[in-house]
């Protein structure tokens, strides 16, 4: 997990950010076995909602496991 000061100042936010990240991918972990992600935040992530945050999280283990399912039909 990579929070940036840059685009969180705030430790108590970076903070928010990396706990929300931790119990999302607890939640999806099972469907994401054996794959490596790194997560990097955008401005503007410590300014949305809790929902959203998860909402968004879930879109992108959706598509990380999509295209884990496609790397290992290539293979």
């Amino acid at each position: 997990m990579a929070i940036a000061k840059k685009n969180c100042p705030k430790a108590v936010a970076r903070n928010r950010l990396k706990r929300i990240i931790r119990e999302s991918f607890r939640m999806h972990q099972a469907s994401l076995a054996g794959v490596d992600i790194i997560v990097l935040n955008r401005p503007g992530a410590e300014r949305m909602t809790n929902t959203e945050l998860f909402t968004s999280l879930a879109r992108h283990w959706r598509a990380c496991q999509n295209t884990a399912q496609r790397g290992q039909e290539n293979r």
